[in-house]
């Protein structure tokens, strides 16, 4: 329905203490007054989460020598697999060696598009060169240093989704990189060794496959199998690896020397060359286990590749069997498992007997996390609580022996439905702690708060702080609150999982799925196209004030369904557009581009003819692209696109295309025979792109990308086409963005690069200032950029930087989530119309485009925000100059530098009136100058009441008053 709105709930909280009571000086030009149609019939659904990776923890170098730690400033790469078969990547909002915290915490990089009918049951990262972290600089020695913290490239990265093969992924180009039939049957879980050597899958059969991770050249190897038993395995962990001396000649095992024999060496005479040369220390593997569906956990022995112990659960009477979803191994060897019967079972691995049960959970137990210091066990399920066991001290003994127990401290419920998977970063790292192994530790994130992930069925993640409650005063013990808004909360505010407060994340909307067409014309009506993983959905919006209801009032019987599309597709969708006069929509998947030409309405609202796909749109995008670039071959031909988006007038079609990354320009006037006109390749050369750091806090393209995906082309994330046509622009995944001149079809310039992606970018369409850029990086950091100046204008760099401490600007920064989009909205000047009036013929008379405002509104998952980039009259601010004038122009305004009559207004104006939005736009109305904003809402309940959704666990309890 469509909703006549005054902006003025959009108010600073010193706007609303004028309002109580008071009389209010606020000019009215300063508010905005829009129709809203606010729309709920978009069916997207992200997809129930099934499972949540983190990289492991780095392995410490086993050779013997002086005490070297190593610090990791790092937060890692966050993965999520879904039920459709998609697989997204988060990472960290800021840099950690600059900032220790983070309201926006994770932020979404890119979507790997999952196969038709696919799904991901599990997922593991693997390091490809381990040893990396193994060679400290030899002026670090014996004091501790700082290592570069793991970058994407130096990931690989595994899944597996119910069927008989492992999946690689090109972390690069988000595509599958290779496929391994593991021949066990359907492949339930998978586990990476602690030294990231192997890859284990546990199997359908009772059996577990071993793989090598050798190069990525070869791929996966296959080592070994494990014995099969009765059950299927559904959960895999690696015991705790020890050192072995393996000579280079036999390659037999030695006896590690003691730590007294170590004091001696360190202290006597040196080792001998040829001594270094024969002894090799390496990580060791012992045993694994594993969780069965026969009531039984397996414990393996690897070197023997028998089944040497097995450990019986429990069964209720009836239930035939019980099933081991979880399990996970302590670095002294305990086993922990989660089951069918709700149970947390803790396992002596020397004796193979259970030295401890918690009835943690009313249902089944589908995912277990260990802590990240390994004294505490976060568990959940089915019955929706996140569950925290910790190692708790009970008594102590008379030779001053501590004893120690598990016990159930605390549980929460963070989910609506069946919560799948949990991880936790930093992650535990299994590796011993004892001097006469190892005295190179790995700490990641040294006096920060670990954060747990979860998720499931409800299709939200969302993060905790997890310190356990012994260790996480962050008062005393100074723990910084990785998720606070800023400083002096990341020092207050708990971390106990107890009474930390609990984080959504957003809805996964990498590319819009929803696309507009704004401009009514002859025969068409304004569109709204939502789409779903293969398919879309196209409805006609009605005009608001169409029909009139009781007492003339305006009324909208809101949109009308005119078509619906299942397209033949290899992956799920990746990313569509529908050009502004409806008649054009374009959408990709991650195989190739599909171009679809629109009939007119008929009277009865739906289209006159179907569809007509103009096939040869794939072919010529093949033949534009380039087979070799200047540095290097062309990455894979591949007519598949990473952005699409129309021109204004709708007569060409920019396509971003993935993973090659050249930007394709099609021309559409001969709609018979759609041609190419320019292919651009800036984002497609590793070598472009501006090194100077033209922002506070950025870096430059070496800095970011020295170990980044130089290897690959960097995916275009997001593009922009100015008002009236002229400029194009566009940002990658490496920050960098360009501006191309779309009349002279000609590369104009380059931004200095970001230090986060751009998220959204839009131009303003106010007639005088088409040039300028706004610009917004997923952390709420928003810049301008005059594309003809190729300047930051003086106003943007103090309304948008670090100098400007309102409180207003500082709560923009920390709205979380981040922010989605950017929109312009065009709307008069309250006051203007009525004063102006209309003529006879109801139209506006000349000079109201005088009184028309372009309204900048940022909006985020549960939020919208007016930003006010003109002045109210009279204002002297710097910032606070109109956009299309500079410095000079306004101080030959105000020459004298009068102070305004008028208080100067708050340049940052929130709502939280809106849940879970999809979709924020302008639906252009013309020349009458009255706004009209489409609103797109997606609320939770509706996804989790959505038709196909199983219902939530729920056991009544009886006996309360």
């Amino acid at each position: 329905m469509a909703q006549e709105h005054s902006m003025e709930g959009l108010k600073s909280p010193s706007e609303r203490n004028q309002s109580n009571g008071q009389s209010n000086s606020t000019p009215s030009s300063s508010r905005l007054k829009l129709k809203v149609h606010r729309n709920r019939l978009i069916e997207w659904a992200p997809g129930a989460i099934t499972a949540i990776a983190f990289p492991p923890a780095p392995p410490p170098s086993p050779v013997r020598g002086k005490s070297d730690q190593i610090t990791l400033n790092w937060f890692g790469t966050l993965a999520i697999g879904r039920a459709n078969g998609n697989i997204e990547l988060y990472e960290w909002s800021e840099r950690p060696e600059e900032k220790t915290f983070a309201p926006q915490a994770w932020v979404l990089r890119k979507i790997f598009p999952g196969p038709v009918d696919s799904k991901v049951d599990s997922l593991a990262f693997a390091y490809r060169d381990p040893t990396r972290f193994f060679r400290p600089s030899p002026e670090s020695q014996g004091r501790g240093r700082n290592t570069p913290a793991p970058t994407l490239m130096d990931l690989r990265m595994f899944s597996s989704g119910g069927g008989t093969d492992i999946i690689e992924w090109d972390l690069c180009s988000g595509l599958i990189l290779r496929t391994y039939p593991v021949n066990g049957g359907s492949v339930w879980c998978l586990a990476v060794n602690p030294a990231n050597m192997l890859l284990a899958a546990g199997c359908d059969d009772g059996g577990v496959q071993v793989f090598t991770l050798t190069s990525d050249t070869r791929g996966l190897e296959w080592h070994r199998r494990m014995d099969s038993g009765k059950g299927k395995v559904l959960s895999l962990a690696w015991g705790p690896p020890t050192i072995m001396n393996l000579s280079s000649t036999s390659r037999t095992a030695k006896p590690v020397a003691t730590e007294e024999d170590t004091s001696d060496s360190e202290s006597g005479s040196e080792v001998s060359s040829s001594s270094e040369q024969e002894e090799q220390p390496e990580w060791q593997d012992s045993w694994l286990v594993g969780g069965c569906s026969d009531s039984r956990l397996r414990r393996w022995d690897f070197a023997s590749r028998r089944v040497v112990a097995q450990l019986l659960t429990d069964k209720l009477r009836g239930i035939h069997k019980t099933l081991v979803w979880a399990v996970g191994v302590l670095r002294n060897g305990t086993i922990v498992s989660g089951d069918s019967m709700g149970l947390v079972k803790f396992w002596d691995v020397k004796t193979s007997t259970q030295f401890k049960s918690v009835k943690a959970h009313e249902a089944d137990v589908l995912c277990l996390a260990i802590g990240s210091d390994g004294s505490s066990i976060f568990s959940s399920g089915v019955d929706q609580k996140v569950t925290q066991c910790i190692l708790s001290q009970t008594a102590v003994s008379e030779d001053g022996i501590p004893s120690t127990e598990w016990i159930k401290a605390f549980s929460k419920r963070l989910h609506a439905h069946d919560v799948r998977a949990l991880a936790i970063w930093p992650p535990y790292s299994p590796f011993p702690h004892h001097q006469h192994q190892t005295k190179n530790q790995i700490m990641i994130n040294p006096g920060i708060a670990p954060l747990l992930a979860s998720g499931g069925q409800d299709m939200i993640a969302g993060l905790t702080p997890c310190s356990t409650p012994s260790g996480a005063s962050s008062i005393k013990q100074r723990v910084t609150n990785p998720l606070a808004i800023s400083a002096r909360e990341a020092h207050t505010r708990t971390t106990v999982f107890e009474e930390g407060v609990w984080q959504r994340m957003a809805y996964p909307l990498a590319n819009e799925v929803v696309w507009v067409a704004t401009k009514a014309d002859d025969g068409m009506r304004r569109l709204i196209v939502g789409r779903s993983d293969t398919g879309v959905k196209v409805w006609a919006l009605r005009d608001a004030g169409a029909r009139g209801g009781r007492d003339g009032r305006e009324v909208d019987e809101g949109p009308e369904s005119v078509l619906q599309m299942e397209l033949n597709v290899g992956t799920n969708l990746v990313c569509g557009a529908l050009s502004e006069d409806g008649r054009w929509l374009a959408m990709s998947d991650g195989v190739e581009t599909k171009l679809f030409r629109l009939s007119d309405l008929s009277e009865d609202g739906a289209f006159k003819h179907a569809p007509r796909r103009i096939k040869s749109v794939a072919a010529k995008i093949l033949s534009a692209l380039p087979t070799s670039s200047t540095h290097k071959p062309a990455p894979h031909p591949s007519a598949a696109a990473s952005k699409l988006m129309f021109t204004p007038d709708s007569m060409r079609l920019v396509i971003a295309c993935a993973p090659s990354a050249h930007i394709v320009v099609f021309d559409l006037n001969n709609e018979d025979d759609v041609r190419v006109l320019r292919v651009f390749d800036q984002h497609a050369d590793d070598d472009t792109g501006r090194t100077v750091k033209g922002i506070r806090g950025t870096r430059t393209f070496e800095e970011s990308d020295v170990r980044g995906i130089r290897s690959s082309a960097a995916r275009v994330l997001a593009m922009s086409v100015s008002h009236d046509g002229q400029w194009l622009a566009s940002s990658d995944e490496r920050g960098r963005v360009h501006v191309f001149n779309l009349d002279s079809m000609q590369h104009h310039t380059t931004l200095p690069t970001f230090p986060l992606p751009i998220q959204s970018m839009v131009f303003n369409p106010n007639p005088d200032n088409t040039s300028q850029l706004v610009l917004a990086q997923p952390n709420n950091v928003l810049s301008v950029f005059d594309v003809e100046s190729r300047t930051f204008p003086k106003w943007a760099k103090a309304l948008f930087g670090e100098q400007n401490r309102s409180s207003e600007a500082g709560a923009f920064k920390a709205l979380k989530p981040g922010v989605e989009g950017l929109v312009f909205v065009k709307a008069p000047r309250l006051g203007a119309v009525e004063n102006k009036g209309r003529n006879a013929k109801g139209r506006m008379p000349t000079g109201v485009h005088d009184d028309i405002r372009y309204h900048l509104l940022a909006w985020g998952w549960n939020w919208m925000c007016h930003i006010n980039l003109e002045p109210s009259e009279g204002s002297t601010s710097t910032h606070a100059t109109r956009l299309h004038d500079d410095d000079e122009q306004a101080n030959q305004r105000n020459p004298q530098g009068h102070q305004p009559s008028t208080p100067t207004q708050p340049n940052f104006k929130t709502v939280m009136a809106y849940r879970q939005l999809l979709y924020v736009g302008d639906l252009h109305t013309g020349n009458s100058g009255e706004g009209e904003v489409l609103v797109v809402e997606r609320p939770l309940t509706d996804i989790l009441m959505s038709e196909g959704q199983p219902p939530p666990f729920y056991k009544p309890k009886y006996g309360r008053g």
